[in-house]
């Protein structure tokens, strides 16, 4: 049986009838449709984030780090607060944990020896890779529960959506208006 955990779940609750109705309806009607499934994907992107903290060992926080720097390579903490969305004291904290677990280590930067890096350590990466593979086997499900006529939909729409969004983050506001009801 089918739940909410599982990744198809939401894919499967749209079937070819229901992409023709909303073909036809508003953009506030599609609005709606689509409004109950962003909780669940964002409980099953966090989850696969928080499942591999728990498999390595690590807090949700220290695992968001160490896949920034096992993505991009050395940077400054103050760059990995930026990649977060914390305060400097807190990756601070964050990085000091991970150089006493041996995933990242403080080096001076050879083109400025003011400046410190975090470098990743092997560990860092290797939870990189596992996590893409996770993400990985999400999207490969997701394309699974599409008819194969849907399926090279996928990427356009999820690019459109990130860019969208990551385009009003970087404006310092949300999508749309910041209080509707106002």
């Amino acid at each position: 049986m089918m739940t909410d955990r599982d990744p198809r779940f939401m894919l499967r609750l749209v079937n070819n009838s229901d992409a023709e109705q909303f073909a036809v309806q508003d953009d506030e009607a599609l609005v709606e449709a689509a409004l109950p499934y962003l909780p669940l994907l964002a409980k099953r992107l966090h989850a696969a984030v928080a499942d591999c903290a728990q498999d390595h060992g690590l807090t949700f926080a220290q695992t968001k780090a160490a896949l920034v720097l096992g993505a991009r390579g050395p940077l400054t903490v103050g760059e990995i607060a930026a990649g977060l969305g914390v305060s400097m004291p807190a990756a601070s904290a964050v990085v000091d944990r991970l150089v006493e677990v041996g995933w990242v280590r403080r080096d001076v930067d050879p083109a400025d020896r003011r400046r410190v890096l975090v470098v990743p350590a092997p560990p860092a990466a290797t939870l990189a890779r596992d996590l893409l593979e996770r993400r990985r086997a999400q999207l490969r499900c997701a394309l699974e529960a599409l008819p194969p006529e849907q399926r090279p939909a996928l990427a356009p729409v999820l690019q459109a959506v990130a860019s969208a969004l990551t385009a009003d983050a970087a404006a310092g506001a949300p999508c749309g208006p910041a209080n509707p009801s106002r």
